[in-house]
């Protein structure tokens, strides 16, 4: 998906970026549901808040607009 919607010359930063938030969103995450667990006595307020981001992000990518080729006409699916 990066390759279709960033010019080659953005690759590398958008690639790390996703890298950075995948790696910040697993340290919250699992901080959020110890907390979770240290305030309620089980994981599931926190799954059921990671299931509904889980989801939120699925509405997001298939609301994505459809992509562009360097000829600037859409791409067929």
């Amino acid at each position: 998906m990066v390759s279709r919607y960033f010019s080659t010359a953005l690759f590398s930063r958008v690639v790390g970026a996703m890298w950075v938030a995948w790696a910040w969103g697993g340290g919250i995450g699992t901080y959020l549901a110890g907390l979770s667990y240290d305030w309620t006595g089980s994981y599931a307020n926190a799954f059921i808040g990671f299931v509904a981001l889980l989801i939120l992000s699925a509405v997001l990518l298939l609301r994505m607009p459809p992509y562009f080729h360097a000829h600037g006409k859409a791409a067929a699916h």
